[in-house]
């Protein structure tokens, strides 16, 4: 059996340790440390001092807040480590937040006395590096498992990093474990056709999305990456992308997402009725500028000016109302985005799928 000597701590004195209690799992032989219980496995003596100095001595590990351990050669200090494997997780289409599970494992410690963990969350996802969404959850518990509250959080990570600190027998320790993300998951068309009960409704989440919240393959344009919410410029994301992004939610709810782009949608249709309707002159006025149609009773007309104006915020009529005919010269995409919905409508193309 290896015998150690004077070992000088600081305000202790020269100590004589023997090993031969340490190895038979006793409190050590000298007086000083007969208020520390032997608590390592693998032969670690860990002490608490507030101002240390160690000379002649080696194998010596500090594990901060005034605390140090002498080890026997080959020895690992007490440590905590998080023992989750880094993982994916998903938004269900509920929409609902993952249950997740983490935890922690106490190494070469012994009888550990009462210890409590404290847990920090921090989940990151980085809006094609335009902006980044941070969220952070907290807990505390007495056992080496946790699962964050989400509350009425509902927000995806490209990048999570799980912390803990825990104190045990007079010691903390501190482990952090990065890699973690949560994606989301798209809806079923049943779904998505559960709140886009009209036409015009399909025709333009199919325009903007083929009917996605989140990218599924790397054929989706513009891709962001798998199960990540689906972009289109400027700032459009998700079922509708409604541009600018109204708030973060819109990325990770899609019935939010899909309600509030055909609120969009219906307030534009009723802008386009009302500018259309104030220029309507009727068959019986001047032959120059009456309408071959009628905003009051022929919509079709009135949803293509929708269209244009949900894709670029602008009508495709002249402000003097033209005669009912459309000005494409003045806003000739969103003729050409009027005409692409117009063409869904017709085919259908969501029927394949």
């Amino acid at each position: 059996m290896k015998r150690v000597e004077n070992i000088a701590y600081e305000g202790l004195g020269s100590l004589d340790i023997s090993y031969d209690a340490m190895m038979a799992f006793e409190k050590p032989s000298n007086a000083v440390f007969q208020p520390l219980e032997y608590r390592s496995t693998n032969c670690c003596i860990c002490i608490a001092v507030a101002d240390h100095a160690l000379s002649g001595a080696t194998n010596v590990v500090d594990l901060g807040s005034g605390v140090v351990c002498y080890c026997l050669p080959g020895s690992d200090p007490p440590s905590v480590s998080i023992s989750t494997a880094p993982a994916v997780w998903h938004i269900d289409t509920a929409p609902s937040m993952p249950r997740i599970r983490f935890r922690a494992r106490l190494n070469n410690i012994e009888h550990p006395r009462n210890p409590l963990f404290w847990w920090k969350l921090e989940m990151t996802f980085d809006e094609r590096y335009r902006q980044t969404y941070t969220h952070t959850r907290y807990g505390a518990t007495t056992t080496a498992a946790w699962s964050p509250s989400w509350s009425r959080l509902l927000a995806g990570a490209n990048s999570m990093t799980v912390s803990v600190t825990v104190f045990v027998n007079d010691l903390t320790l501190t482990a952090s474990r990065s890699g973690y993300q949560i994606h989301g998951e798209n809806p079923t068309q049943a779904q998505i056709f559960s709140i886009a009960t009209m036409l015009e409704h399909k025709a333009i989440a199919w325009q903007e999305s083929w009917h996605k919240q989140f990218g599924e393959s790397y054929t989706d344009t513009p891709y962001t990456g798998i199960a990540l919410p689906l972009y289109g410029a400027p700032d459009g994301w998700g079922l509708m992308h409604e541009d600018p992004l109204p708030s973060e939610r819109h990325l990770w709810d899609w019935r939010k997402n899909l309600s509030d782009g055909i609120d969009h949608l219906e307030g534009n249709y009723t802008e386009a009725f009302n500018y259309l309707r104030t220029w309507y002159k009727e068959d019986s006025e001047d032959p120059d500028t009456r309408w071959t149609w009628n905003p009051t009773k022929d919509t079709l007309e009135v949803w293509n000016d929708a269209f244009a104006r949900y894709n670029t915020g602008n009508t495709i009529f002249s402000a003097n109302g033209n005669g009912g005919r459309r000005n494409c010269s003045r806003n000739q995409t969103g003729c050409n985005y009027s005409d692409a919905v117009r063409g869904h409508i017709k085919d259908r193309p969501w029927s394949n799928y």
